[in-house]
């Protein structure tokens, strides 16, 4: 370990490189002040160790409590490396360690909350929780740990006003018709749950708050301000175009410099793009300089043409002005117009959103550290924490470069009190790597580590802000590698060593030129590299694939196990289509990522059928399920066949109406209808359905995963299968079959996923990853478009480098300064981020490496001149075309016992209803039958909008008749606008069809509700005559439900027969 100043500084700052021991060296520096002092066993309660994941802090505290134990119970605690490191720093023998050990493990376990080894969310919780009134939170505040069911909810609160906010709707119009003709997401909900999402960003917090002083008409006014100065610019270049021209032709054809250029930019002015306005440079020589520029050298020479010229010139600067001006005025104008309805609508949904949150009484983890950030910055540190009832002396930070700048922030105020008190063993480990950070789209900030380095190694205080830290630095570099073969570590070395200069920013630089790691592990190691040459990824992703399957087979055949290798990629579609193709080819796959439901053929089929049901009259969701069934086995029939039936489903103008889907659907699975689908509960629908399509005797795991999922949703929420899509939609991506542990099985993951892990061998196929796609950024738009146009503090604008159109995001950085500035921040961040990706992926191999890349795409060019680069210099050897190689391929060690393979293809799922039989209820009466229905259907209305549906849903579930089915319709029509159901419409909370719980059985009370007054209500509705037993019946829910709301609620009786609704209601 090569240390630059001290480990034995109070901040120590650890660069740990890939392999170097970073989680051992944790392990030692927290047993050592955990049993630094010989009489003190609750020293740990002084010591807050915080890292990145729940995982890492599950593994860190397991290690430590492991530690402890094999201290104690070895007959040599010094077998333990760790516990023989931790004896060697505090200088003591075996039986000290052990008796030290015996005593902080007895006290850890009788006080095993005080152990404070964590992430840094759950501090932040804890510290949140601690002030919650000085936060100005309700004191009994929930933590809802699902962003998307927030978000949700807050799109669902913006579009339930849409239509009584005129403004808010036209609103939402414009950004629709905004996103098709950008052709971006075309379904609104989506589109509005995208921008959503925004709302959860650190980087988005400061902006959305500036906005809040802007109202929806101040928004709408800026909007009309954009569009008319950009129609008003626009029409003024079209208009000047001609004019300019025919300037041009009244001079010399022969006399002007270079007329076809000045004919060509003029032409360009006629088009919309703004960038084309830009002039280039012999244009501006003249337009914007000497105007006898315009004529040739010789021509200049004739004073009369000389004059001419000067006119013309004059002339055409009266029409354009200054024509760079006014091409950055519309390049700006552009910038600013493209997101312009977005951030509008991102205010109201932040509104929205925080009334969701008041509503709930909840709050989401990522609004914690803004609130702390914001409200106890100012606070002094020393009542911190004594609310906190901790004093802290010792810190372990694991996983620095994932930290966010804001958490440094609220964390290094915390850390200053104790390290810069008198308390023996006060300091300070911060271990991190720049170049393993790659999460920053959750909001890491890999520079503020990397700052954070530099200041170390000159002894600096971490921050500017904290000057009592000053001198009490250093740096400690852990330059071994104990992971991978000495030729796996040379090669990376030599590789990265050599992008450093690719680099932009000096310390990404920096952070790869000092990456070069000592070997410290076996010898030898093999790393081979193919580039695959291919025109469009149609034909390199089989190709690879196809390579990927060779090799992973011939290194089975050399005696490794499957459970040996893993497939490391950057996406996750990547490894589906690995997925999909091992397990055409037979070989067992283990992937905790990417077993989605989501991602098989036959739960797709499904649920294709589950949203046909809903909404059965869509062509695009009867496409869905043809080719749903086409692909998961079901409907087995060419191209062409499929084809031509999907495209007859289209309803075309003039073209004959298509035959109803039913029979169509008939033909394919005849063991399926949807009348009777609908009559059973959630999960039997999902039975009945996957045993219709063919997957019930060797049944998929991937279906029997969605069967609990339904399960699951139908006792824990309601019985409602478009209840239930609406959580497909949002969490499905996060329901997986569960592999066992420990099966002999070829592992795939994510590059995100195999952080911190290592295998023996490991492949790495889209080795050439992807041009970087910039996400908009927040920016202060005031004052680049002048004086006299009213910008809002904050606006959300793309990030273009402007690459068609050379020099001119410079041009923008003289009128936008901070924009072309974040322009190029951005685009040197993703080339870093970018080389983190590839420097973790090839850094988890211990004894072999295999990189597939494309030549011609992303880092493809890259790969291929280190490829020659090596090869000149003796260090590869060239096996074939685009084939290179280095060291020989070491043999597996010595096989112990194979673990079993996991077939995740096929789970006995006996059919139920061969050995359950239900009886078949007597045949109801019409009047009882239609009872029934409304009683089913309205339990289905939440809103109004629901009543289509739950009314088709309730007919087809009773089997009523046209005339029966005319008048369910007729009688929710008549109720939903009653003045009688008005405050159902605006319940806070509403419940139907829950039961109650008593001595004599079971009572199910049609519909609970609160009111928007806070008053709740228990309703029964009657399609007969009033009776006496009613009353009776609603008494008794109000009595029931009265010591469960802790208020007893107004009962009241609704029957709903025609002309008329009768509301009953009793004391």
């Amino acid at each position: 370990m090569a240390s630059t100043n001290s480990e034995s500084a109070r901040i120590a700052v650890y660069s740990a490189s890939a392999g170097a021991g970073k989680t051992f060296r944790l392990a030692v520096e927290y047993g050592a002040a955990a049993l630094a002092r010989p009489d003190d066993p609750g020293a740990f309660r002084r010591i807050l160790g915080l890292t990145f994941t729940n995982k890492a802090a599950h593994e860190m505290k397991d290690r430590v409590l492991r530690t402890l134990q094999k201290a104690v119970e070895l007959d040599d605690p010094f077998a333990d490396p760790i516990a023989k490191e931790i004896a060697l720093l505090l200088d003591i023998d075996a039986a000290e360690l052990r008796r030290r050990a015996a005593a902080v493990l007895s006290e850890m376990l009788h006080d095993y909350g005080a152990v404070s080894l964590g992430t840094l969310d759950q501090f932040t919780h804890r510290l949140v929780r601690t002030f919650a009134i000085e936060l100005g939170l309700p004191s009994q505040f929930e933590v809802e740990l699902d962003d998307d069911y927030l978000l949700d909810l807050a799109v669902y609160e913006l579009m339930s006003d849409l239509g009584t906010d005129s403004a808010l709707t036209q609103l939402v119009l414009d950004f629709a018709r905004a996103n098709l003709e950008d052709d971006k997401q075309a379904d609104v909900f989506e589109a509005l749950k995208a921008m959503a999402k925004h709302l959860s960003k650190e980087a988005s917090t400061d902006a959305v708050a500036a906005l809040r002083g802007w109202d929806l008409d101040r928004h709408r006014q800026l909007q009309t301000n954009l569009r008319q100065k950009a129609t008003d610019l626009r029409a003024r270049m079209r208009a000047a175009a001609p004019k300019l021209l025919k300037l041009l032709a009244s001079l010399p054809a022969e006399s002007v410099n270079r007329a076809d250029w000045y004919a060509s930019y003029f032409k360009k002015l006629r088009k919309p793009d703004a960038k084309l306005w830009v002039p280039g440079a012999h244009v501006r020589k003249s337009l914007m300089g000497d105007p006898v520029a315009i004529l040739k050298v010789a021509a200049q020479k004739d004073s009369a043409l000389r004059d001419q010229a000067e006119e013309v010139v004059a002339q055409m600067k009266g029409l354009l002005g200054d024509p760079l001006e006014t091409a950055l005025d519309g390049v700006v104008l552009d910038l600013l117009r493209r997101h312009d309805r977005s951030a509008s609508v991102l205010s109201e949904l932040a509104r929205r959103l925080e009334d969701v949150l008041d509503r709930l009484r909840v709050q989401p983890i990522w609004k914690f550290q803004p609130l702390i950030h914001r409200e106890l910055r100012d606070q002094p540190t020393s009542y911190l924490y004594e609310r906190l009832g901790e004093r802290y002396a010792r810190f372990l930070v694991d996983e620095a470069q994932d930290t966010s700048r804001m958490q440094w922030a609220n964390l290094w105020p915390l850390m200053e009190h104790a390290l810069t008190g008198r308390e023996q063993g006060a300091g300070a480990m911060v271990v991190g790597d720049g170049k393993q950070s790659i999460y920053r789209w959750r909001g890491s900030d890999a520079e503020e580590f990397l700052d954070l380095v530099a200041r170390a190694k000159k002894g600096d205080s971490p921050s500017d802000a904290l000057p009592g830290l000053e001198g009490m630095s250093g740096f400690v570099a852990m330059g071994d590698n104990w992971r991978s073969r000495h030729g796996i570590v040379a090669f990376n070395n030599r590789l990265y060593t050599g992008l450093a200069a690719k680099l932009g920013q000096d310390d990404h630089r920096t952070a790869y030129a000092d990456s070069a790691q000592n070997p410290r592990g076996a010898s030898g190691g093999y790393v081979q590299l193919r580039g695959i040459e291919a025109e469009d990824k149609s034909e390199f992703d089989p190709a690879v694939l196809d390579a990927l399957v060779a090799d992973v087979r011939s290194r089975r055949a050399a005696g490794w196990s499957w459970g040996d290798m893993a497939v490391i990629m950057r996406r996750r579609a990547e490894g589906r289509m690995v997925a999909e193709r091992f397990a055409a080819e037979g070989i067992p796959i283990l992937s905790s990522e990417l077993l989605a439901v989501t991602g098989s053929a036959a739960v797709q089929a499904m649920v294709a059928l589950f949203r046909w049901m809903l909404r059965p009259g869509e062509p695009e969701r009867e496409w869905d399920v043809l080719r749903g069934l086409r692909r998961a086995g079901v409907w087995q029939v060419g191209t062409e066949e499929w084809l031509l039936l999907g495209q007859s489903r289209r309803r075309v103008q003039d073209a004959p109406i298509p035959e109803d889907f039913e029979p169509v659907l008939r033909r394919i699975i005849p063991g399926w209808s949807p009348d009777v689908a609908w009559r059973l509960s959630l999960y039997e629908m999902g039975a009945y359905t996957a045993r219709a399509l063919g997957f019930n005797a060797d049944a998929d795991a991937f279906v029997l995963r969605l069967l609990d999922a339904m399960l699951d949703f139908s006792k824990r929420q309601v019985n409602r299968l478009e209840a239930f899509m609406e959580e497909y939609a949002r969490r499905a991506p996060m329901w997986s079959v569960s592999a066992p542990a420990g099966a002999d099985a070829v592992e795939l993951l994510t590059v995100h996923k195999a952080k911190g892990l290592e295998y023996p061998i490991v492949f790495f196929p889209w080795a050439q990853l992807d041009n970087p796609r910039f996400d908009p950024v927040w920016l202060d738009p005031r004052g680049v478009l002048g004086s006299d146009l009213d910008l809002p503090p904050s606006a959300l604008v793309p990030l273009t480098k402007f690459s068609s159109n050379e020099g001119l995001l410079d041009e923008v950085g003289q009128r936008w300064p901070a924009y072309a500035e974040r322009v190029r921040e951005t685009a040197e961040r993703a080339a870093f981020d970018d080389a983190n990706l590839l420097y973790v992926a090839t850094t988890r191999a211990v004894d072999e490496l295999w990189v597939y890349f494309d030549p011609k795409k992303g880092y493809g060019g890259w790969w291929l001149q280190h490829a020659e680069a090596e090869l000149a210099q003796g260090e590869a050897r060239q096996l074939g075309e685009n084939l290179w190689a280095w060291g020989a391929m070491p043999a597996p060690e010595a096989a112990a016992p194979a673990a079993p393979t996991w077939d995740q293809s096929t789970v006995r799922n006996r059919d139920w209803t061969d050995t359950v039989k239900l009886a078949r209820p007597r045949d109801e009466e019409p009047e009882q039958r239609f009872g029934n229905a409304l009683h089913a259907a309205l339990e289905r209305i939440r809103d109004r909008r629901d009543a289509a549906a739950a009314a088709y849903s309730a007919a087809e579930r009773s089997q009523l008749d046209s005339a029966e089915r005319d008048r369910l319709v007729d009688t929710l029509a008549l109720a939903l606008d009653a003045p009688e159901l008005a405050d159902w419409w605006t319940a806070t909370e509403t419940y139907t069809e829950r039961s109650l719980l008593h001595e004599g059985g079971v009572l199910r009370p049609d519909r609970i509700y609160r009111r928007a007054d806070g008053r709740w209500v228990v309703a029964d509705y009657k399609t007969g005559a009033p009776q006496a037993e009613h009353e009776e019946q609603v008494r008794r829910y109000a009595d029931l439900l009265e010591p469960v709301l802790g208020e007893r609620p107004l009962p009241v009786v609704l029957y709903l027969r025609r002309p008329t609704i009768l509301r009953h209601e009793f004391s």
